[in-house]
């Protein structure tokens, strides 16, 4: 995990405070700037995983893969809420080795995967917080997203 908080240490909000300081704070400039030092934050997120060996890709559905290595996230989400999911992705693989001891390889809605219970998607939220503490994007947006996550793991796997 070292690896990783180490490069997204680099992508911290001031980053985000900074682009915005850059322009004048006319509504459309702003908003791109924002946009931009986002998509600079994703990035680096992606940076951090790919260190790990594995590659992000686009799709319909946010999942980590762990035997391909390969996490998707949801092209249609908007830049925030794929920062959102891969962070909790990027807790996935994170945890995966201690999830893997102690509930071992399962298939769960039909897709081979290590996470076959609501404890270890909850490690993974836990360990994308800290992500995102660090990054300093926690905010009551990303606990709405979170929360939003969660509640379909109970109606899924419960």
């Amino acid at each position: 995990m070292k690896g990783l908080n180490a490069a997204i240490i680099t992508a911290k909000k001031t980053q985000l405070v900074k682009a915005c300081e850059e322009v004048n704070t006319e509504g459309k400039e702003t908003a791109n700037s924002v946009k931009l030092a986002l998509i600079h934050i994703y990035n680096q997120l992606v940076h951090s995983v790919s260190k790990h060996g594995y590659v992000v890709i686009g799709g319909t559905t946010n999942e980590c893969i762990p035997d391909d290595k390969v996490i998707v996230i949801n092209s249609k989400q908007n830049i925030l809420y794929k920062i959102y999911a891969l962070a909790h992705e990027a807790g996935h693989l994170l945890t995966l080795e201690k999830c893997s001891e102690e509930f071992g390889d399962r298939v769960v809605t039909g897709k081979k995967h290590f996470w076959p219970s609501l404890e270890a998607e909850l490690r993974a939220w836990h360990t994308a917080d800290k992500i995102m503490r660090r990054i300093r994007l926690y905010s009551p947006d990303y606990l709405k997203y979170k929360h939003a996550c969660l509640r379909t793991y109970y109606r899924t796997l419960s």
